[in-house]
């Protein structure tokens, strides 16, 4: 293509749909290409033959991207191109890089995350380290080449790296990131300043107020208390350090510690009008890993040095050897101790630039690291904890990144407590108290114990006729609560109990809890006599403040009984208003913090209400929901009738224990405002799962999970949910606890048995054959037995730590009769059979549907799934009428497409939607599989109104009934059948009335009984 071509004048011909002028002139300019073909193909197909061919110089075509925009239909064909004719171009001719980014956007545009990957690889093949690195600064073409790397081909790195399981992802994206974004630096810079070369010592800022770490790190800086900052490895000033500018108060010092004396002066020129920051010429201290230490690294098989290798670790080590020796080394000496301490320095004097400060005796309430994946960092990441210090904020970007808090420096949670005869609730709170020693939080408890006098906010109740008991006179619980508190305070000095003297009120309640207000700042807990929290919840709470110093306070919803065993729907509504009624957590200064009501509970600061608050909804969405007994015994209504003046409420609440629920609460408590429902609970099981699968998957496993996580909890269970990542958000009622990533390297994992242990739950499941000891209660969810029957490599890590599961397992749910046979053939064991259901207000018909479409749920070959069956069979049809879709978006191999030809075969990842519009759209979901372990599919399509066609094998007869096209002798045949108006009518109505006995509802029922008679085994 030459600089003649007039770019804006075909724009305008193509904009206006003056096509034939268009591909008139562009055949004279001389650009017939793959551009032009896919647009004569998705728009005028009498051009299409007339436009083969294809050009290099089309293909880099500017106006390619935007008219793509609007050609969606061919970004695959067009991407295929690209990649074909990059494959003919030198290895590392620039041109050939540009064709294979830009084809990897099409590949990703087309939801073709298999070409996206193929064509990735052969990138890294093409680009060596070296060869790369060469490539950067090549006078002609480095500025596009490292462009191209930076803000193409290392964003499909990083999102990948996330869902494969290669080994060397992680670092071919750190590793091209960092090398393309220091080269384009130097390219931009030399642009501006004319022919002066970006400098060599310059280091493009990794940390910023738009990434991770430097979001973690401003949130931190938000702690008042933090007065010096130290950071080690400042730089020219444009990363760490302008983010600590901007969060940090002015009365904060930052003392910015640069060895490289051109990063110090860049440094102290950026940061000479800041009177906070004091920038310092040197190393933090003079000690180095030794060559043994980093060659003990590289042999660990750490995969961050992978592509540069020994010779360059060591050569990189020789270099800030070198540094060291020729600058001051002092820098730790000239600070004072810091409150913050950020390392990230040189890449080998990471520990010891910590050591320098822990030696001396320094205690900096908070560590940051940067660089916790490399050797730089990697060796503090793993001791601090042995240290004292708590992680409270880490993440996998680049090379990873960790905060620590001392633990001396932990925010303790003040706990209070206003009562009055609180048995048998208040003895559950000291149990789970200490629970939180060995989690590292130091608590305090303070009782405040008596009568409140009817004054005040408390006041209101005597417009009811609220009156305090007689027989409370003395102004003390009667119940044997203080006999309790007493003993307890006696044997443990951080429980306190604070009371009035024989005879005498408390002035209100507001008296109360200003008497149990501490004097020292903290984490202030309301935590009344019958409302009840576990351990876990605590620390979570615990943790999001840690985490976030502006956070102020919480709120949160319960779950309010009325019963011994009824509980309230009443989210928003009387009891359960967090608005009025449900702040709990508050971050408490005693110069800054008062109360003001207790009835509401307000609690200002510095005469404000709290700004940055935890909402109870973003309290439930982490499983922070309360137990709160408030109606629970008959003593508690008793009370409350006096008190506040509930007439009748005590015949009331027990003409409510014998009505038929669910009920309404309103015609038993009329000042229950929002007409709230009563529903009736057995004791509720607690059912702990782990997410594992979501970590790696989204595929039929997810979407039973999905449902069962939904349902479940709608028959009582307290669901705790492990997450690993992937799951995104959770169904209502369904508590999440943060995991960590899993790893077949570790099967036996003590974090999860240790979260297992922190919910206190009764029973274990998995979403994929993790496991606990056998002494614990759990279930096991089995999907089939394909790689026993397959013969598939048993000695995988995967299947042994299924045996592994399945030998452990307290009960075993399989989901469908012929899992289960097969299971007790293989293995000797018996299974409870749950089928999996179908949301048919999710899938359902389409009248105004027309066939479309052969569907196959994937397009693989030579597996199980048998699909070359299909396109075998369409092959013998001497027309063809319909073109073939693949859902999952896989690479389609050229043999199918052969055989559907001329029909294109499609291959799209769909979402929920766009897979409901495809069943519904389908001639015939064709399910060629030699086994299933169920066949979700099946019912899926069915549930939409289209055909099904199966092999009468495996769980697929249970899945198809009689409504399925089974086929006999030919597929070609039964293919034929589907389009027979009758016979396919027929099916289609038995379809519909099929899959209405397979619902999400009746396999959670089946799910919960296995659960319940586990825990009874």
């Amino acid at each position: 293509m030459t600089q003649a071509i007039n770019f804006e004048q075909l724009g305008t011909l193509f904009w206006q749909g003056s096509y034939s002028a268009f591909f008139a002139q562009a055949e004279q300019e001389g650009i017939p290409s793959i551009l032009l073909e896919t647009i004569a193909l998705s728009i005028a197909p009498e051009f299409a033959e007339r436009y083969r061919g294809g050009s290099l110089e089309g293909l880099l075509w500017p106006q390619t991207k935007r008219l793509l925009q609007v050609l969606s239909i061919v970004y695959q064909p067009v991407a295929e191109r690209m990649r074909e004719e990059a494959l003919k171009l030198p290895v590392h001719h620039h041109h050939r890089l540009q064709l294979l980014a830009h084809s990897l956007d099409c590949f990703a545009r087309a939801g073709e995350e298999d070409w996206v990957w193929l064509v990735l690889k052969q990138i890294l093949e093409d680009w060596p380290p070296n060869a790369f690195i060469n490539s950067l600064y090549d006078p002609q073409t480095g500025e596009e080449v490292a462009r191209l790397w930076l803000f193409q081909v290392t964003q499909y790195l990083r999102d990948l790296s996330q869902e494969e399981a290669d080994a060397f992802l992680p670092t071919a994206s750190s590793f091209y990131h960092r090398e393309a974004a220091a080269a384009y630096g130097r390219w931009v810079n030399q642009k501006r300043n004319g022919d002066s070369a970006w400098p060599e010592w310059y280091i493009p800022p990794e940390i910023r107020l738009d990434e991770p770490f430097g979001a973690a790190l401003a949130e931190i800086c938000r702690d008042p208390s933090l007065r010096v900052v130290v950071e080690v490895g400042a730089s020219s000033g444009e990363g760490s350090t302008a983010v600590l500018r901007y969060a940090l108060p002015k009365s904060a010092r930052i003392y910015s510690i640069e060895a490289h004396p051109e990063r110090y002066r860049e440094l102290a020129k950026r940061v000479s009008e800041d009177p906070r920051c004091i920038p310092i010429h040197a190393a933090a201290q003079p000690r180095i890993a030794t060559v043994e230490e980093v060659e003990e690294w590289l042999e660990s098989g750490s995969s961050i040095w992978a592509p540069y290798g020994r010779e360059q670790a060591l050569q990189w080590r020789r270099g800030d050897e070198d540094l060291l020796k020729s600058v001051p080394t002092d820098g730790a000496s000239q600070v004072p101790n810091p409150d913050l301490l950020l390392i990230d320095g040189g890449e080998f004097t990471g520990w010891y630039d910590l050591q320098a400060f822990i030696e001396r005796g320094a205690r900096p309430k908070y560590i940051a690291l940067n660089d916790i994946l490399a050797f730089k960092n990697n060796r503090s990441f793993r001791e601090l904890p042995s240290c004292g210090y708590r992680l409270i904020r880490w993440g996998n970007a680049r090379n990873g990144f960790a905060i620590f808090k001392d633990i001396k420096a932990t925010l303790p949670i003040h706990f209070f407590t206003i009562v009055l005869d609180g048995q048998p609730y208040i003895e559950r709170h000291y149990p789970v108290l200490c629970q939180l020693d060995r989690l590292g939080i130091p608590w305090q408890w303070v009782v405040v114990e008596g009568v409140a006098a009817l004054r005040h906010d408390t006041g209101w109740s005597l417009a009811n006729g609220g009156r305090i008991p007689e027989e409370y006179a003395q102004g003390h619980s009667l119940d044997g609560t203080v006999e309790y508190l007493r003993d307890l305070a006696a044997k443990d000095t951080r429980v306190r109990l604070v009371q009035k003297p024989d005879g005498q009120f408390w002035d209100g309640q507001i008296e109360m809890v200003r008497a149990a207000q501490p004097d020292y700042p903290c984490l202030l807990w309301q935590l009344d006599a019958d409302e009840i929290w576990t351990a876990e919840q605590i620390r979570r709470v615990h943790r999001r403040f840690e985490a976030d110093p502006s956070l102020e306070a919480a709120q949160f919803y319960c779950r309010y009984f009325v019963g011994p065993n009824l509980v309230l729907d009443n989210k928003g509504k009387w009891g359960n208003n967090p608005q009025m009624e449900r702040w709990r957590v508050w971050r408490w200064d005693p110069a800054e913090c008062e109360w003001q009501t207790h009835e509401p509970p307000i609690l200002t600061r510095n005469g404000q209400v709290p700004k940055k608050v935890l909402t109870a909804d973003q309290a439930e969405a982490e499983g922070l929901v309360f137990d709160h007994y408030a109606y629970a015994l008959r003593k508690q209504v008793e009370f409350k009738e006096s008190y506040y003046g509930y007439q009748g409420a005590v015949k009331a609440w027990e003409e409510l224990q014998k009505a038929e629920k669910p009920c309404s609460l309103q015609p038993f408590f009329p000042w229950a405002y929002g007409d709230p429902l009563v529903v009736e609970v057995r004791e509720r099981l607690h059912l702990f799962v782990d997410g594992v699968f979501f970590q790696f998957a989204q595929s039929g496993i997810a979407t039973v999970w999905r449902n069962l996580l939904r349902e479940l909890p709608r028959f009582g269970i307290r669901v705790t949910f492990y997450d690993r990542g992937g799951i995104g958000e959770l169904p209502q009622g369904v508590e999440r606890m943060q995991g960590h990533p899993f790893s077949y390297a570790y099967w036996d994992d003590p974090e999860l048995r240790q979260a297992f242990a922190w919910s206190g739950a009764d029973v274990f499941m998995s979403t994929y054959h993790t496991y606990l000891p056998s002494d614990i209660p759990q279930v096991l969810l089995l999907h089939d037995m394909i790689p026993e029957l397959l013969g598939w490599d048993l000695a995988d890590p995967m299947w042994r730590q299924k045996h592994a599961a399945l030998e452990v397992a307290t009960r075993i749910i399989a989901v469908s009769q012929n899992t289960a046979r097969d299971l007790l053939r293989l293995t000797g064991k018996e299974a409870v059979v749950a089928h999996p259901g179908v949301d048919t207000s999710v899938f359902k018909p389409d009248p105004s549907a027309t066939p479309k479409h052969w569907l196959l749920i994937q397009c693989s070959q030579g597996t199980y799934k048998r699909h070359e069956l299909f396109f075998e069979a369409y092959q013998q049809w001497s027309y063809k009428p319909f073109p073939v879709l693949c859902t999952d978006g896989s690479f389609v191999p050229e043999t199918y497409r052969q055989a559907a030809a001329p029909q294109p075969v499609f291959s799209a990842r769909l979402d929920l939607q766009g897979m409901v519009h495809a069943y519904q759209n389908a001639v015939a979901l064709v399910y060629p599989s030699a086994y299933e372990g169920f066949g979700l599919p099946v019912l899926e399509a069915m549930a939409c109104g289209t055909p099904v066609i199966i092999y009468p094998n495996s769980a697929l007869v249970e899945a198809g009934g009689d409504a399925a096209f089974y086929v006999e002798d030919s597929l070609a045949d039964t293919m034929a059948q589907v389009l027979d108006p009758k016979l396919r009518a027929e099916k289609i109505s038995k379809g519909l009335e099929w899959v209405k006995s397979f619902t999400w509802e009746r396999m959670a029922r089946a799910v919960q009984e296995v659960l319940h008679s586990a825990v009874r085994r």
